[in-house]
């Protein structure tokens, strides 16, 4: 089926030069383009490759640079199941149904289709129900309509068609039917054309928290102040208590946010990279509004490994940086500018001494909800004993089932009974003989007379029969038949009592007069009867050599569902079964005897744990005290605790350093170059040039912990815990948050030793709001027994960067 349609006063948008991305006037989703042989035709033609459009096999962004690098390109015709690319250099003048495709045209194209066979709707399209509107779109088809629209025809198709007889085009009656009104032949045909309008891809809003709406596929900024307050209206900005207003150094050009209701709208080349963190860039606090043209338009993406990045200079782990806007930050970009010991490698690039470090565009809650998965598997793992999981599997019935009755009558336990019944059966009149009349018990007809000619010599005169010969009168007295010459119509009888109609009763019930009438029935049990494959006890039945039905178990005189497999059944609740290697403790499982007596003491878990985790860590004591003084020893009590493994020694080297900084004495120290990536994908799309409120010997400490412990993740935690987190996510995202999970287990070994360290040095050595993440993340619980469960991807809550699968 091919398709037409027209766009009324559509304003054009083109390209400024040779090379730009394609501005794109219209779009029409799930045709191919197409174009006419000659000016002045009617007919449309798919084009040819080489004439009509250049071929190419590239995702649509790819598609539509192509376009902006072709002189001549007028659209671009798409399948992204394909990645076929179609680069149009003759005029786009219609479109054809095409599944997959999508039709971009630089100028306006022809929207109005028609459609041969099911609805509009069925091939992408909307039905036109404007009269003027169909009108209009007949004009722009092959079609000439000699009458109508007209309205309510049940046998025409709804909206807006045509009725072409023989394949005619021109005189032609046109119809319009509102929705619901044809009953009959309700779908486009050959003999009935529908009249279709391809639906056109309208602007639409989104809002980005990283990076320029330009480097998003598809948005471009918005500088226009009225639709900028209509954009940040539409994504519930709403209401704004300030602006949009402009001219801020400081904000980032177009249309943007901050605190939920301040509006800004920077002309283009406003932000200045010398005055603002953001330099253009959008952060969490100020989400740009960008407007997605009628089809996405393509943005050139540069990758930070392809040239080195503009490093962005702030002070503190994650703070705003302390700079007035209009003037220059206190460590701005520039030879001299860099942090105490470091050397001016180039504008902006202070990194001698500097620590490297990843962090992946993770909101803080959805690391506290990885951080609390870790933790309930961690916990299930290192405790030594775990409740057993539970569910309910319902209340449990009476074994068998109630036999059955024969049809209309009900089991009653013993018996099968069934309640009287009556129902309704009106008497007739009962049918005389023609001529008679039906008088109760009688059928009665008058006497009758008649004249004639009376008899001469030449002629006699006859009566009709039945008539007496009087003469000049025939005369036939009056006549009574008894019952017996009535009759009934079928369904009914004639009642030897009344002489009326009576109806003919269902089998089983008696008529009464004006009713029929069932009285009470009760039957034995030997009427009942069971299914195939069951066998009847008294009045119940059951499954051959069985007492419970398909899927269901007995226990304790009841039937109950079957338990999953690894769970066993105690009434009503399923309970898991303990791992062969486990000590079975009524509610619980646990790996010896003396551990069954934990599982009452919920104070027990966490120390539990965090012995657990230290003893991973290779954590013991000393056997003297000659350790005192090195970095990789901490006093606990009198007492001093060394490690044999090398993440436990860094562990410990990085406590020490921690324990030296005192809440008064945080200053500016450790110069660290952070990559943001992108979570789902790894890849790095902007640099920050961060100086940290703790020394570089002791945030490298820190580091190198961290790393130690994510190479060791596997030891530290389980090699379950490890490959979940390696199969779920990117491998930097992976490694982050096992790092993070490092930076968790210090602070919570750090607090159950007694370890002074402070809070506000142990934040600004982390790579996550350790404070915040903390505060959310579950505490230690019973463990429930069970294999390691993966990560919160799926379902309502799920992660936004989970790799699928």
């Amino acid at each position: 089926m091919s398709a037409t349609a027209t766009v009324i006063g559509q304003a054009c948008k083109t390209k400024k030069n040779t090379g730009d991305v394609a501005l794109i006037s219209a779009t029409v989703i799930g045709q191919a383009c197409k174009t006419k042989k000659n000016t002045g035709d009617v007919a449309l033609i798919s084009g040819t490759e080489g004439t009509a459009f250049k071929l190419f096999a590239i995702n649509l962004e790819g598609c539509l640079l192509k376009c902006g690098a072709t002189a001549g390109c007028t659209g671009i015709s798409h399948n992204p199941n394909t990645a076929r690319c179609e680069v149009w250099i003759v005029p786009i003048l219609g479109t054809e149904v095409a599944v997959g495709f999508t039709c971009s045209s630089i100028h306006p194209i022809e929207t109005y289709s028609v459609a041969t066979s099911e609805t509009c709707e069925d091939w992408g399209l909307a039905g036109i129900y404007d009269k003027d509107e169909c009108v209009k779109a007949i004009d722009a088809t092959p079609y000439s309509m000699s009458s109508g629209p007209h309205e309510g025809g049940s046998g025409v198709v709804d909206g807006c068609s045509v009725r072409s007889y023989l394949g005619a085009l021109s005189l032609i009656p046109a119809f319009l039917n509102p929705s619901g009104t044809c009953v009959d032949d309700c779908l486009c045909s050959e003999s009935q054309p529908c009249i279709c309008k391809a639906i056109i891809v309208k602007d639409v809003y989104s809002v980005i928290k990283s990076g320029v709406c330009e480097d998003s596929m598809g948005l471009t900024s918005i500088y226009d102040n009225d639709e900028c307050t209509k954009a940040l209206k539409d994504k519930d900005y709403w209401p704004l208590v300030w602006g949009p207003y402009g001219g801020f150094p400081d904000t980032v050009d177009g249309c943007s946010i901050r605190f939920g209701n301040n509006a800004f709208r920077n002309d283009k080349g406003q932000c200045k990279v010398s005055t603002a963190v953001r330099t253009a860039s959008a952060q969490s606090s100020s989400p740009v509004s960008a407007k997605v043209l009628a089809v996405n338009l393509a943005a050139h993406l540069v990758e930070l490994s392809g040239s080195k990045p503009t490093l962005t200079a702030t002070t503190g782990l994650g703070s705003e940086p302390s700079c007035t806007p209009g003037e220059a930050c206190s460590t701005a970009e520039g030879p001299g500018a860099c942090a105490p010991g470091s050397e001016a490698e180039g504008p902006g690039e202070c990194l001698a001494g500097a620590t490297f470090e990843d962090v992946p565009d993770i909101p803080t809650n959805e690391v506290a909800q990885v951080m609390s998965w870790i933790k309930a598997q961690v916990t299930n793992v290192k405790n030594p004993f775990c409740w057993k999981d539970s569910y309910g599997r319902g209340v449990g019935t009476i074994p068998g089932r109630v036999a059955d009755c024969p049809s209309t009558y009900t089991n009653n336990g013993a018996t099968c009974g069934r309640g009287a019944d009556s129902i309704s059966a009106g008497s007739l009149v009962a049918d005389c003989p023609s001529g008679y009349t039906n008088m109760g018990l009688t059928c009665y007809r008058g006497p009758s007379t008649y004249s004639k000619g009376c008899t001469t010599i030449f002629k006699k005169f006859s009566c009709s029969s039945g008539y007496t010969d009087n003469g000049c009168f025939c005369g036939r007295g009056a006549s009574s038949l008894g019952p017996s010459s009535m009759v009934c119509p079928s369904g009914y009888f004639r009642s030897s009592i009344t002489a009326r109609c009576h109806k003919n009763c269902p089998s089983g019930y008696t008529n009464t007069g004006e009713t029929c009438f069932r009285g009470v029935s009760t039957l034995g049990m030997g009427s009942m009867t069971c299914k195939t494959g069951e066998e009847r006890i008294l009045a119940r039945c059951f499954p051959k050599g069985g007492s419970c039905f398909g899927n269901e178990e007995e226990d304790a005189g009841l039937c109950y569902t079957r338990c999953r497999t690894g769970f066993y059944g105690v009434g009503p609740v399923c309970w898991s079964s303990c791992d062969v290697n486990q000590v079975n403790c009524a509610a619980a499982c646990a790996k010896t005897s003396a551990d069954c007596g934990f599982a009452v003491a919920d104070q027990i878990i966490a120390p539990l744990v965090v012995a657990a985790n230290a003893f991973t860590l290779g954590i013991a004591k000393a056997g003297s005290t000659a350790v005192e003084g090195t970095t990789n020893a901490v006093r606990v009590g009198n007492k001093f605790v060394v490690s044999s493994t090398k993440a436990g020694r860094f562990f410990l080297r990085a406590v020490n350093f921690l324990q030296s900084v005192q809440p008064g004495g945080l200053k500016n120290g450790a110069t660290i170059v952070r990559r943001i990536i992108h979570a789902r994908t790894g890849k790095a799309y902007k640099v920050a040039l961060l100086t940290s409120k703790v020394g570089s010997e002791t945030y490298q400490a820190v580091q190198n912990y961290r790393r130690a412990y994510a190479e060791d993740f596997a030891a530290q935690t389980s090699v379950e815990i490890n490959n979940m987190l390696d199969s779920y996510f990117v491998p930097a995202t992976a490694l982050f948050l096992k790092e993070a999970w490092s930076d968790v287990q210090m602070k919570e070994m750090a607090a159950a030793n007694g370890w002074q360290i402070t809070d506000t040095a142990l934040a600004a050595a982390s790579i996550v709001d350790i404070t915040g993440i903390l505060g959310v993340v579950s505490a230690y619980a019973k463990p429930i027994c069970g294999p390691v469960v993966a990560p919160p991807c799926r379902g309502a809550g799920a992660l936004s960067f989970c790799l699928d699968g």
